[in-house]
Parts: structure tokens; C-alpha cells; sequence
């Protein structure tokens, strides 16, 4: 018969801690089409242009804030009066990723899960402006600025296809 340690036992009760703090544990589950449809207050289609990052350290997190200029060439759903202003027009759209920083680290935030567009790639955005995002309420987003629905407000489209 054999004889388990307590160094055994110990083990086989941290790994399940080990788990649950691990920093590859999503901080948010994506959103349906359903839910992205209903909480984006504008969804444009085009072409990206470039993209410009800059990270910054803040209390136990590292962040890399990012913002995208895309060439709108089709929009799927805008306020009216927003609707025929943003087709050919430049939007910029913005997002973040971030990792803890601390020495027991929390879940990172799980932003468009690991991708990231690249100038060149043709997208579908989910953006909210003055609205809830995903991540920060209407009240915190207010500035007029274009977020990106967080975690996967991106979608890479086939460049050569017609949107849907």
C-alpha cells in the first residue's frame, strides 16, 4: 500500500488556487452577434490604415492602449444622422488590452482575444460612442470618442468579399 506525503496532498490542493489565479483566466466572456448588434451604437465595415499603440503602467496593471484608423466603407448600423457622414469618412477607434502587474496577479482583461488589427486587414467594428461598452458605463464613456466593444468588438473580414 502506498503512503501519500503531505507534500502530495499540499500539491494537489494548490493546484486548483494555482488555477483560478492564473493571468490567462478571460476577465469577460465575448459577446453573442446578438449582443454586439444590440449594444454597439454604430457598426461600420473598412479598411485599416493604421494602428498606433502606447503603454502605460497603472496601479498593478500594464495596459497597451490602442487606436485604429479605419477608411469606412460600409456602415451596418449608425444614427441617422450619423449614417451617410461616415461612409468614405476616417474612423478611429480605440481599445485596450492590460495585464496585472501584481505578485498575485488578477485575470487580464480579455480584449478581442490576442488580435489585433494590423493596417491592411479589412474589419467589421462594433463601436460604442457615449454608451456602454463592455467594460466602462455610458456615464464613464462620454467624450464623443468611438470604443471598441470589448472583448470582441473586431472581426476580420476576407478582403476581397462583399460585406454581408
Amino acid at each position: 500500500m502506498r503512503h501519500i506525503t503531505l507534500r502530495a496532498i499540499a500539491a494537489i490542493a494548490l493546484v486548483p488556487l494555482a488555477i483560478s489565479l492564473s493571468p490567462s483566466a478571460p476577465e469577460k466572456a465575448p459577446m453573442s452577434k446578438e449582443a454586439l448588434r444590440k449594444n454597439a451604437t454604430h457598426i461600420v465595415l473598412g479598411a485599416v490604415q493604421r494602428v498606433y499603440e502606447v503603454k502605460e503602467k497603472e496601479r498593478g496593471w500594464k495596459y497597451t492602449r490602442r487606436l485604429a484608423e479605419i477608411r469606412v466603407d460600409g456602415v451596418e448600423k449608425a444614427p441617422a444622422e450619423a449614417e451617410g457622414s461616415l461612409e468614405g469618412s476616417l474612423v478611429y477607434a480605440r481599445w485596450f488590452s492590460r495585464r496585472s502587474t501584481r505578485l498575485i496577479p488578477l485575470p487580464d482583461a480579455s480584449g478581442h482575444h490576442g488580435w489585433a488589427p494590423r493596417p491592411g486587414d479589412r474589419v467589421r467594428v462594433h463601436l460604442a460612442r457615449n454608451a456602454y461598452d463592455g467594460f466602462v458605463s455610458a456615464k464613464e464613456n462620454d467624450d464623443g470618442g468611438y470604443n471598441v466593444l470589448v472583448p470582441n468588438g473586431f472581426e476580420k473580414l476576407e478582403k476581397n468579399k462583399t460585406p454581408r
